[in-house]
């Protein structure tokens, strides 16, 4: 006989036989048809938009092992602990496979993109040096993009933190001063750089 079964789930078989005397007997194969269903899927922590270098958390919530690859060569075979960190060293955009039941008929797989975020900060100021004060000079980022917030360190004591990317400052009294600028990406990613000595 052919039976189709419409909904997952375990299911015993029980099988009944006569024969021409009347004679019967009932056997029974418990669970021996097993419908089951993976569905492949993970997420990433912090986001999936990462810092370069960073140590990246990936969750699978398939709750059946899995293949991890990572798309930068690395992978992790038939993983079974529900988390697995990686760190990327270059930045780029990365194509995350997660392949839950490895093997199995029930197999799926999943493809997700991460991110990862190279930053380099940078400035220039159109003047550096003068014989008389006020002195106004004005300081551009020339850091890579993806850039949310500056923070300018002016070296006498003056900071501006937020959304200024380019900044004249003036002044007002004699001296060297190294002008400092940290830059923090959406990912979060910051990075320092010190110079011109004013």
């Amino acid at each position: 006989p052919t039976e189709t079964y419409t909904e997952l789930g375990l299911y015993d078989v029980i099988l009944s036989i006569t024969d021409e005397y009347g004679c019967s007997n009932i056997d029974t194969f418990p669970d021996y048809i097993q419908l089951d269903h993976v569905v492949a899927n993970f997420y990433t922590y912090p986001s999936d938009t990462l810092c370069l270098n960073q140590e990246a958390t990936f969750y699978n919530v398939s709750g059946v092992p899995c293949n991890w690859y990572f798309g930068d060569g690395d992978s992790i075979i038939n993983a079974t602990d529900s988390t697995v960190t990686h760190t990327y060293s270059q930045a780029g955009d990365y194509s995350i496979t997660m392949i839950a039941a490895p093997g199995d008929q029930c197999a799926d797989t999943i493809t997700k993109t991460v991110f990862v975020q190279e930053l380099s900060a940078s400035f220039i100021a159109d003047r550096t040096s003068d014989c008389k004060v006020p002195f106004t000079a004005n300081f551009t980022s020339t850091t890579s993009s993806n850039i949310v917030s500056w923070n300018w360190n002016f070296g006498d004591g003056n900071i501006v933190l937020g959304d200024t990317e380019n900044i004249t400052y003036v002044y007002s009294m004699f001296g060297e001063f190294k002008v400092s600028l940290t830059a923090w990406t959406s990912a979060g990613c910051s990075e320092s750089l010190r110079g011109f000595i004013i």
